[in-house]
């Protein structure tokens, strides 16, 4: 029961605390105004995430110094690009390095490698406080902690390893560094699963600093690079479902609902361009994209 109500229907209480520390990670004065930021500022990260499985370090440092840097990339600690993301095995050898991330090891030993010595030990700090925690609530009441502090750990580690997939699943062979390509546009999606409009990951990305109410403007402000660089974008879906049909290769169903910006493409060409994208590999032992990423 406490898990459900942590959960919420639809996975919308997991949804909107993560959103929260994923938006939360990226403010540098937090999201909280004058007079209770300097109490509540980071309060998703340093405590709400703890019940999550969020180590409290992750998002504000991990994942904006390193997954927005190198978006993809080879030293991008989450990076999808090395295998097919249209294969349930590859996923599944994804997973460990999602989780070597969720638990701070491979953003220290990026940080440490880079010499970027404060972070380091912003890392190790964030890391201390989550095992403290779990430590408190061990001697206390060891059922408690397994179930409901490490728990969500592992809970973390799956669901939000199969987002980053889905996020970074599509790949242009021609030009592994096309933003517009790299990262997902979801429209028209259900409501009630689009939060706090992370949907726009596009945006995102380029704006990451940037309040979730203006990414729908950000993004009818860059139609013309839209319809340029040939957008990987989907209608009347979510990032769950669109994983479950990559990883099935129901390549005729994402057909049906790819969104060409200048509606000149048909169902089969745009079928070739998802199962392009999908099998494009960046960099790594199976590189096969017909240029190489910048850097």
């Amino acid at each position: 029961m406490y898990h459900v109500l942590r959960i919420g229907p639809y996975f919308m209480n997991f949804a909107y605390v993560y959103t929260l520390c994923h938006k939360e990670g990226h403010s540098t004065n937090g999201m909280w105004a004058e007079p209770w930021n300097p109490v509540a500022r980071n309060v998703f990260n340093w405590w709400c995430g703890l019940f999550f499985g969020v180590m409290p370090s992750s998002f504000a440092y991990g994942h904006t110094r390193n997954h927005h840097k190198y978006t993809n990339s080879p030293r991008d600690v989450v990076t999808t690009g090395d295998r097919p993301r249209d294969n349930f095995s590859n996923f599944i050898r994804y997973i460990p390095r999602f989780g070597s991330y969720a638990v701070n090891i491979s953003t220290v030993i990026e940080f440490y490698q880079d010499g970027n010595y404060p972070y380091v030990m912003k890392m190790i700090w964030g890391s201390l406080v989550y095992w403290a925690f779990f430590a408190f609530c061990y001697i206390a009441n060891a059922p408690f902690a397994l179930a409901y502090v490490l728990y969500p750990l592992l809970e973390n580690i799956f669901i939000l390893s199969a987002v980053n997939w889905c996020w970074h699943a599509f790949i242009d062979p021609n030009d592994p560094d096309n933003e517009y390509a790299i990262s997902i546009t979801l429209l028209e999606g259900p409501k009630n699963v689009n939060v706090l409009n992370e949907d726009y990951h596009v945006v995102h990305h380029r704006y990451p600093a940037h309040h979730w109410t203006e990414n729908p403007k950000l993004y009818k402000k860059h139609m013309k690079e839209y319809r340029v660089n040939r957008p990987t974008m989907f209608r009347n879906t979510h990032v769950m479902e669109l994983f479950f049909l990559i990883i099935l290769k129901e390549y005729k169903k994402m057909a049906d609902i790819f969104i060409d910006p200048n509606n000149k493409m048909t169902l089969q060409e745009k079928e070739q361009l998802i199962i392009e994208r999908l099998r494009c590999v960046s960099w790594g032992p199976m590189f096969n994209c017909k240029k190489a990423p910048v850097g």
